[in-house]
C-alpha cells in the first residue's frame, strides 16, 4: 500500500530494485488516497505502469480482482478511526 510516508522508497528504489530480479513478471502499487492500483510489468527500458481505477478488473495471469471489491475487503479490514463511546 502506497502511503504519503513510502511513496518515495517505494517507487524509486524498490522500483529499481525490482528491475534486477529475472523471475518478477510485474508488481502492484495499491494506492491510499485513491481506489487506484498501478501495475507495473518489466519493459525494454523500465517499467511499462497500467492503471487500474475503481470500475476495472484486473487481470493477473487469469486471476481476475475487481478493483472495487479489492478496495472494499480493504475498508472492511482497516481499523476504525472512530473513538469508542
Amino acid at each position: 500500500m502506497l502511503s504519503d510516508g513510502t511513496r518515495d522508497k517505494d517507487e524509486r528504489e524498490k522500483s529499481v530494485a525490482y528491475l534486477k530480479l529475472p523471475s518478477i513478471h510485474g508488481y502492484l502499487l495499491v494506492e491510499t488516497t485513491s481506489r487506484t492500483i498501478q501495475l507495473r510489468t518489466p519493459a525494454e527500458v523500465g517499467w511499462h505502469v497500467r492503471y487500474y481505477h475503481e470500475d476495472d478488473v484486473l487481470d493477473l495471469d487469469g486471476l481476475q480482482i475487481k478493483v472495487r471489491e479489492l478496495y472494499d475487503r480493504l475498508d472492511r479490514l482497516a481499523p476504525s478511526t472512530s473513538s469508542l463511546d
